[in-house]
């Protein structure tokens, strides 16, 4: 591999990719199944892997519509165009429009100025005692005014920002729906509107907020990565379902298939679930009895 490690994938799945996959549904169609767009996919993991070299290709997204009861809302990036759009249902909700998603890019800055960084742990030591000071010195770098909106954003529901900023049930119903992706929470949960950082923190291309459809659906992706691991020596075994995480003296030393079949390793690294990880796929004897 890349590191100078062996590495081998065993993916359950006849394909690997996981919720970024393309799947043909009726002989001869193939759809994304499951993610459905790029956006926070960073420019860094793009030229790093090597995608583009592998297949990778992106495209412009000319538009998106939104639905709500009989009446729809189209953008299609052109500026005369979508503020007329919005004019059908409001005459001042496109300039909060403007005013909102530049508050979220605002902030949102200390957050993509994060995503490439690991996290500091809470029981760390020096060096996460720096990583929280570097949080705290991108938090100063905001007006008082910012920090109040993040903090703002964090703790509030997306129905109580949401409705604050805008009048037209079209326009509420649409970022409305945005806080539903991947977020299974009512609307008027505390927290609920964290998602809204999903459409202005993403960057493609240069371009911020940007989103993009993948050539041949989003399994163009995760094959891409595919291709780059195994031109680097990765092994990738699909069909291939672990049964059990090997633990020997407090240590996961392999993996058993469904089949029998086993593989040893210095290190072992699940992809899994927490609870599948350690309540399937590990004997309860090398658990602590609270944790189980």
């Amino acid at each position: 591999g890349k590191a100078g490690f062996k590495t081998l994938v065993l993916e359950r799945r006849p394909m690997v990719g996981g919720a970024v996959v393309t799947e043909e549904f009726h002989p001869g169609y193939r759809i994304s199944t499951i993610s459905y767009v790029v956006s926070l996919l960073q420019n860094k993991v793009i030229d790093d892997l090597q995608l583009k070299d592998h297949g990778f290709e992106m495209i412009k997204m000319d538009g998106t519509l939104s639905v709500c009861g009989d009446d729809y809302l189209f953008f299609n990036d052109d500026e005369a165009h979508d503020r007329k759009e919005v004019e059908r249902f409001s005459k001042t909700d496109y300039e909060a429009m403007e005013a909102f998603e530049e508050m979220f890019q605002e902030v949102g800055g200390v957050i993509r100025n994060q995503m490439l960084k690991e996290p500091p742990t809470l029981e760390g030591g020096f060096s996460d005692l720096l990583k929280f000071g570097s949080m705290g010195l991108e938090l100063r770098r905001l007006s008082p005014e910012l920090r109040h909106r993040l903090l703002q954003i964090l703790t509030s529901s997306a129905y109580d920002l949401i409705d604050r900023w805008f009048e037209s049930s079209m326009i509420k119903s649409m970022y409305g729906a945005a806080c539903f992706s991947g977020n299974y929470a009512s609307l008027r949960q505390p927290g609920s509107a964290i998602p809204l950082f999903h459409t202005t923190i993403g960057e493609i291309e240069g371009e911020r907020g940007a989103w993009r459809l993948v050539r041949g659906g989003m399994g163009g992706l995760t094959q891409a990565m595919a291709a780059f691991a195994e031109s680097r020596g990765a092994d990738i075994r699909t069909s291939a379902a672990v049964d059990e995480i090997v633990v020997e003296n407090g240590r996961a030393t392999g993996v058993r298939l469904d089949t029998g079949e086993t593989f040893s390793g210095r290190c072992v690294l699940a992809n899994t679930d927490p609870k599948r990880t350690f309540l399937k796929l590990i004997d309860p004897v090398h658990l602590d009895p609270e944790f189980t």
